[in-house]
């Protein structure tokens, strides 16, 4: 079922959250290519997101929404080649070659991983997928995750601070409320 059907987002309907949005419109312009969002349960994460990949890409991003409880793999390339109908034996730098003269960057958003069956591993998946483009610039990689359920994250110390997007290293306060800019080290 779509957004719209299982009334995760109301079409026409969305609260502009101006105190995060700045962040989410500079972020894949930046360095860092994760990003997480978090807010409690109903906090309005999907809405958001789905408002944000309408402006990434109208600004010539390539965005794909992904809702983490359909998706049967935790492998993050075994589900890209799957949505997108790719030839099963493509690779990750192929995928996402940045040569492509002229297009933005690939954002894949990752709604609700905390709903995925083994969060862990996909979660994992994205963090390698990033560490194995490390010299290919062209992706990011949001996941939204509900903020009361966040024990089971385990992310290397390292990946934390080189992968994750933080306003603080942009420079930037770090924002009230719904981005939790990166993730909490193991």
């Amino acid at each position: 079922a779509g957004l719209n059907q299982s009334k995760k987002v109301f079409k026409g309907l969305y609260y502009p959250r101006a105190d995060v949005e700045p962040d989410l419109r500079s972020w894949p312009g930046g360095s860092f290519p994760l990003i997480a969002v978090a807010s409690p349960a109903g906090g309005g994460k999907t809405n958001l997101l789905c408002h944000m990949a309408e402006e990434w890409a109208a600004a010539g991003h390539t965005v794909l929404l992904l809702r983490c409880s359909h998706l049967e793999s935790a492998d993050l390339m075994t589900v890209l080649r799957s949505q997108l109908r790719l030839d099963p034996d493509l690779d990750a730098q192929t995928l996402f070659d940045k040569s492509r003269p002229g297009e933005g960057r690939w954002i894949l958003v990752l709604d609700g991983i905390n709903e995925h069956a083994q969060r862990q591993d996909l979660l994992m998946s994205a963090v390698q997928l990033c560490k194995t483009l490390d010299s290919n610039d062209s992706l990011r990689i949001v996941v939204s995750l509900r903020s009361e359920d966040t024990d089971w994250v385990q992310v290397e110390a390292v990946d934390h601070d080189t992968l994750f997007y933080r306003p603080e290293a942009e420079g930037k306060k770090d924002p009230e409320g719904m981005v939790e800019a990166g993730m909490p080290p193991s």
